[in-house]
C-alpha cells in the first residue's frame, strides 16, 4: 500500500476548550484540582496534542468545543464565546490542515439568526448571526 493509500486513523469529536469557556460555563472543570491535566489537554491545539496524537497512532482529529459548550450562556453571551472558540478552531486546522477537522459551535438559543443564516464572515472562522 503506498502513502497515497494508506489507511488514516481519524479520532471524532475531539475536544478542546477556550480560557473564556472555562472561566465561564466550564468552570466547574477548570477549579476541579483533579483535572487540571485535562485542562491543559484541552486548552492545546498545539505540539503538545500533535505529539499525544502521534504517540496514539492517530493521524486527524476532528475538534469539537468541550461541554457544556454556550448552551447555558444567554444569547449575547454565547454568540462571543462561540465565535471565539471558532476563530480558535480555525487558527488551529490552518496552522496544521493535514492534522485537524473542525466542527463549529453555534449558540442554539439564538432562534433564528438575522441573515437568516449562519455565515462565517470572512473565513476566519468567526461564526455569528
Amino acid at each position: 500500500m503506498t502513502d497515497d493509500n494508506k489507511l488514516r486513523i481519524v479520532g471524532v469529536e475531539e475536544h478542546f476548550a477556550t480560557r473564556t469557556l472555562l472561566d465561564g460555563p466550564a468552570r466547574a472543570l477548570a477549579a476541579d484540582p483533579a483535572r487540571a491535566r485535562t485542562v491543559e489537554q484541552l486548552l492545546d491545539l498545539g505540539d503538545d496534542r500533535l505529539a499525544a496524537m502521534d504517540q496514539a497512532g492517530v493521524d486527524i482529529q476532528v475538534l469539537s468545543l468541550v461541554a457544556p459548550g454556550v448552551e447555558p450562556l444567554e444569547p449575547a453571551a454565547a454568540v462571543e464565546v462561540a465565535a471565539e472558540a471558532n476563530d480558535q478552531l480555525a487558527a488551529a486546522i490552518a496552522a496544521h490542515p493535514t492534522r485537524f477537522a473542525g466542527m463549529v459551535t453555534l449558540p442554539t438559543r439564538i432562534r433564528r439568526p438575522r441573515s437568516g443564516s449562519w455565515s462565517s464572515g470572512s473565513g476566519t472562522g468567526s461564526w455569528g448571526p
